[in-house]
């Protein structure tokens, strides 16, 4: 039965990411690191949007937002730390199951010809607690 529940709010949270960028509830998972769907409650991961003119296949956000496709999503643990690395899925999202509480880094690289910025961010993370961020790209020189 928990199966069947997971299955449902997964599909849930697929169709809510069609219109929506915020979602704070996610599929949760585990040993799943990627793009694609909103993170789950013990997860780090969000959305990256833009505030550029959208295109007809990109996911949309808030009204002038967009989520980016495609954009390379760099995690790091402390100063030296662990690094993982996903990109983000159709909606502009990303995700990393699970991980341990700390201080990290996560820098985001735009898709190539995109004339977007790339951005970085730094946050503390508490094990157990979903850590939601949007990090919006701007245009070159914007």
């Amino acid at each position: 039965m928990k199966t069947l529940t997971r299955a449902r709010a997964c599909l849930l949270a697929f169709l809510l990411a069609a219109g929506a960028v915020t979602i704070l509830g996610g599929c949760g998972g585990a040993g799943y690191t990627g793009g694609g769907f909103p993170p789950g409650p013990a997860d780090i991961g969000g959305v990256v949007v833009t505030d550029a003119v959208p295109s007809l296949s990109s996911g949309r956000g808030q009204q002038g937002q967009s989520g980016v496709q495609g954009a390379q999503v760099t995690l790091i643990q402390g100063h030296h730390g662990q690094v993982e690395q996903t990109d983000t899925g159709p909606h502009g999202y990303f995700r990393f199951d699970n991980p341990p509480t700390g201080n990290y880094k996560l820098f985001v690289k735009p898709p190539a010809g995109s004339g977007l910025d790339g951005a970085r961010t730094q946050f503390a993370h508490v094990h157990g607690k979903q850590t939601f961020l949007k990090i919006v790209l701007h245009k070159h020189g914007g």
